[in-house]
């Protein structure tokens, strides 16, 4: 039990003090346990076409191999998901992609908690859009999916910048 004596102290140091305390108290009630973080690792090991001198094109359908694990004791009652998102024009930090392409989903809902997907998506879907920043960069994402609706991103790959992309 802590015990603080303030009564030497000026009624402004009080209260500052004070403060400090509660202020203190309120965030460590409002963060969750650490037991509530997903912990997860995402690794792209292949993808084409190849980052540095790749050529693209709006035909171009990126292909990557990513493999991923998310820690067991995290699954129950959560979807995961892997996605790409793109670099966006709009400012530092955005991203954005298109969810439904002509090859179908953006997504691959995960159903184990590690292994290794294929994931592709073609350029076309986003080639034209005003908010793709040149030089083509992007990012795979495991994305956590609660019950309640809300999602967040748990682990990353990349940046891959696409240099040859303009």
């Amino acid at each position: 039990m802590w015990v603080i004596d303030f009564s030497n102290g000026s009624d402004q140091m009080k209260y500052y003090l004070w403060t400090l305390i509660l202020t203190i108290f309120s965030f460590t009630a409002v963060l969750p346990a650490h037991s509530e973080f997903t912990k997860a690792s995402l690794n792209c090991t292949k993808i084409t076409p190849a980052v540095e001198n790749g050529r693209m094109t709006p035909e171009t359908v990126i292909k990557s191999t990513l493999k991923y694990s998310i820690e067991r004791s995290s699954i129950r009652g959560k979807e995961f998901s892997i996605t790409v998102l793109f670099g966006s024009s709009q400012g530092e930090n955005q991203l954005f992609n298109k969810t439904e392409t002509r090859m179908g989903s953006a997504s691959i809902f995960l159903e184990e908690p590690s292994g290794t997907v294929e994931l592709e998506y073609p350029m076309d879907a986003v080639w034209t859009d005003p908010r793709l920043k040149r030089p083509v960069s992007i990012i795979f994402f495991i994305i956590e999916h609660a019950k309640n609706g809300a999602s967040q991103a748990i682990a990353s790959a990349g940046p891959f910048i696409f240099r040859s992309a303009y």
